[in-house]
This record gives C-alpha cells, sequence and structure tokens, in this order.
C-alpha cells in the first residue's frame, strides 16, 4: 500500500502598533497546528503576554516554559450521558516541551525570538520585560 502525504497549508500573521506595543503573532507550523501570542506592554514597561495554541482541540492558553499536549487528529466522540456506567474515551495528545513548538519569532520564546533548528515566524518580539498572563 502506498501513502501519499500532503503538505499542510501554513501562514504566518503579526503585527505590532500604538505606544503601549500591543502584537499579535500567529504561524501554523508543519504539524497543522497554530501557535500565537498576543500582549502589549505595561505602563510600567513590564511585557504582558498571552501564548496560545488552536488544534483539533480548540484555542488554548499555553503556559510559558512548561509541557504542552497537543492534539493534531480529530478527537474522539464524547457521551452526552451524565450515567457513571458509561465510559468516555479522551484520547492523548502528544506532550511536548515548550522549546520544540512552533511558536513565532514575534512571541520572543528564545534568544533572537528563534528556535534552535531555525524555525520561527512573524516579526521581531517587542521589548519590555516579560510578566506573565
Amino acid at each position: 500500500m502506498r501513502q501519499t502525504l500532503t503538505p499542510v497549508s501554513s501562514y504566518q500573521y503579526g503585527y505590532e502598533v500604538g505606544p503601549n506595543g500591543q502584537f499579535h503573532h500567529e504561524t501554523r507550523g508543519p504539524d497543522g497546528v497554530t501557535y500565537g501570542c498576543y500582549g502589549y506592554i505595561d505602563p510600567n514597561g513590564q511585557l504582558r503576554v498571552t501564548h496560545y495554541v488552536a488544534d483539533t482541540h480548540g484555542y488554548r492558553v499555553v503556559e510559558p516554559n512548561r509541557p504542552v499536549e497537543i492534539f493534531v487528529d480529530a478527537p474522539t466522540q464524547y457521551s452526552n450521558s451524565i450515567a457513571e456506567e458509561e465510559p468516555q474515551e479522551r484520547r492523548r495528545g502528544e506532550l511536548r516541551p515548550w522549546t520544540e513548538l512552533y511558536l513565532p519569532k514575534g512571541c520572543g520564546m528564545f534568544p533572537g525570538g528563534m528556535r534552535p533548528d531555525g524555525g520561527s515566524g512573524g516579526a521581531s518580539p517587542p521589548t519590555g520585560k516579560y510578566v506573565g498572563p
């Protein structure tokens, strides 16, 4: 049996505006998952940023420097019943280290915004001191 792989369409999107450094950067990785971040620089010069993924389980905020469970296949169906005797299966995703996510360059997760393997997207990261969501 011969299997043909169709390349996943990809894109990169990003902007930075205004005096408070508002930004949003997003890219679709080779795995078909959308990765991104958005935020601003607050009046004290602190960088406020939210990182996220959007995969077959929907949009989810992710915590920097923590592994992220990524779902690349369609989710299984859940039962609408509340009966305890009916098992509810939950498909497990792939747990990926933070450093292996395809976050855009503008999200500033690596020095210079570049992944060690050279992958990136978006514009340069905004300046400011990072403060989590």
